[in-house]
């Protein structure tokens, strides 16, 4: 996304960077996200009919490399990065580091997603908005995490510029 003259435009590589970020940061936590809603829906199975068994369980280990880096990159894109922008804007106008008015951020944006979903699906609000809030967290802390690291000089090791990296980050968090 050049101006054309090969220049880019201020701030950038930023975005690249905490996109990046943000993706691989969210792809990592939804193996868990989905251990635990596996767990919630074992313990609530009373006729022992579950999601397959070991026919679920195989579907899940070939498909889960191929659906997370969508997930983290689909997450990222639509709560993490729209928090951020708002982040910006609010810090420069207040007085905090800029990550926690991140999370504020995220939160009150969390909070809308769950009205959303309260209206559509008749979920839960204020547990919907917990989770979504408990979801954009860790993404949040590795986008500072990566900023403080690229302030120093030192790289966090991740190339935040391919996508495929997601699949990377997916495959150390274990799936």
């Amino acid at each position: 996304m050049g101006w054309g003259d090969g220049r880019r435009r201020p701030g950038a590589e930023r975005a690249e960077h905490d996109l990046g970020a943000a993706a691989a940061v969210g792809a990592a936590q939804l193996p868990a996200v989905g251990a635990i809603f596996w767990i919630h829906v074992s313990i609530g199975d009373d006729h022992g009919v579950g999601y397959g068994g070991a026919f679920g369980l195989g579907c899940l280990l070939v498909g889960a490399p191929l659906v997370l880096p969508v997930m983290g990159l689909f997450h990222a894109v639509v709560h993490t990065m729209p928090a951020a922008a708002l982040a910006r804007s609010v810090a420069r106008c207040t007085r905090g580091p800029e990550w926690v008015w991140h999370l504020v951020c995220a939160a009150a944006l969390a909070l809308v997603w769950a009205a959303v979903a309260a209206a559509l699906w008749d979920w839960p609000l204020t547990v919907t908005a917990g989770w979504l809030t408990a979801l954009v967290a860790l993404p949040v802390l590795g986008m500072a995490y990566v900023r403080r690291r690229a302030r120093t000089g030192r790289t966090w090791g991740l190339p935040h510029r391919r996508v495929d990296h997601v699949v990377r980050a997916g495959q150390l968090a274990g799936v």
